[in-house]
């Protein structure tokens, strides 16, 4: 894929294989800087008879500038495919398929317009309250898609109203606004085909908020089946939906998405084209190691995982030209994989603090050469271990 992608010749220092993987490395490093790329690169090409680039990162970043955006697209497409492929219909809820994104471009809903697309038949689509609005619900429903949420906050909700199924589950009829909203996303006509009213079940549910309070939520989902789609499992597969904001803290802080290094708006298009890669292969492997080991994925450490890759390198190494003994590594890598799994912690708490203090330092606000330094001297002190050196 990277050979049907690149537009550089071979014998050139940096040809776009060796930059994708130098940048590949830079970000699943935890020192991403080009420096540290720089070296891996050097050994890496050292050990695989190419021409070894130079200590220098200027040409790596010019190079790194240059890279096809259709290369990093399309590894990326092929990752989320075979996550697909991987994933066992065992995973599936009640024969359905979860869908999550996001987007960093646009604002949520607009992310949402622009995913929409690979919301088909079979799927649900689990959102927080902003999506429980009437049009992101019918315009489901006239894909096949099936709808679980939280009640919106503007919505009035009379629990006493609509047919009773239990006492902590009702059904209640949607009505279509009689004028279309100024935030609508679609256009005249589209509004006019939604459908004018659409059966809503509404289930009762009682927990703890982030700050440990016991409140009711209403979970609301067009799932009208109770004996098929228990309530229980409704309000379960709603809560899941607090995974996606443990998985937005691999990238960022794992990862360290949260500081991109890149200046250009170019350079961080595909810097963060390269962290969705890297996370998905990630999630790849984790997959893998769960289906080959009877682990559950959602189990397994991210943390732990992006460990075991750093120390991996010694491994093959040694495998390194020895197509024999690649399949016995690649199969210990993902029972070393399948070793870091995070027991269940029902009720932890994960408190939005910092572990460890920050050094009582001003923020760098001007260029350095600007700040007064206590050393700075036009006659600068004699060092005479450096002289003999």
């Amino acid at each position: 894929m990277l050979a049907e992608h690149s537009t550089t010749e071979r014998d050139r220092t940096y040809p776009d294989a060796v930059t994708f993987w130098t940048f590949f490395g830079q970000v699943l490093s935890e020192d991403g800087s080009c420096a540290r790329a720089m070296a891996r690169a050097q050994v890496w090409c050292s050990a695989s008879s190419l021409p070894v680039p130079s200590a220098s990162s200027a040409r790596f970043v010019a190079a790194r500038k240059a890279l096809p955006v259709e290369m990093l697209q399309a590894v990326n497409r092929s990752l989320c495919d075979q996550l697909d492929h991987e994933l066992p219909v065992a995973g599936h809820w009640r024969g359905l398929r979860d869908f999550a994104g996001s987007n960093v471009e646009t604002g949520e809903m607009r992310g949402h317009d622009q995913l929409e697309s690979y919301l088909g038949e079979g799927d649900v689509h689990v959102g927080d309250r902003i999506y429980s609005s009437y049009e992101v619900v019918a315009r489901d429903k006239m894909r096949g898609v099936e709808f679980i949420g939280r009640n919106h906050q503007t919505r009035k909700l009379d629990f006493r109203r609509g047919r009773k199924l239990d006492p902590d589950e009702r059904v209640q009829s949607w009505v279509k606004p009689r004028q279309q909203p100024a935030l609508s996303r679609l256009s005249k006509g589209g509004w006019d085909a939604l459908p004018g009213e659409i059966e809503m079940r509404i289930v009762r549910t009682k927990g703890l908020d982030r700050d440990g309070v016991r409140q009711t939520r209403y979970v609301v989902t067009t799932l009208l089946d109770p004996v098929r789609y228990p309530a229980d499992e409704v309000a379960s597969i709603y809560i899941h939906r607090w995974e996606t904001e443990l998985r937005f803290r691999d990238i960022k802080t794992t990862m360290g998405m949260e500081l991109l290094r890149t200046k250009t708006p170019e350079l961080v298009h595909k810097e963060a084209l390269m962290h969705m890669m890297v996370y998905n292969a990630i999630r790849l492997l984790m997959l893998k190691a769960g289906n080959a080991f009877w682990v559950s994925h959602r189990r397994i450490s991210f943390k732990g995982v992006v460990q075991v890759l750093g120390e991996s390198h010694v491994t093959f190494a040694g495998v390194m030209g020895k197509p024999r003994l690649e399949p016995s590594a690649k199969a210990a890598l993902l029972e070393r994989i399948a070793e870091r799994v995070v027991r269940e912690r029902p009720g932890r708490n994960e408190p939005r603090k910092k572990k460890r203090r920050p050094k009582n330092y001003g923020w760098l606000q001007k260029p350095r050469h600007s700040y007064f330094e206590h050393f700075r001297s036009d006659i600068p002190p004699r060092k005479i271990l450096d002289e003999c050196a």
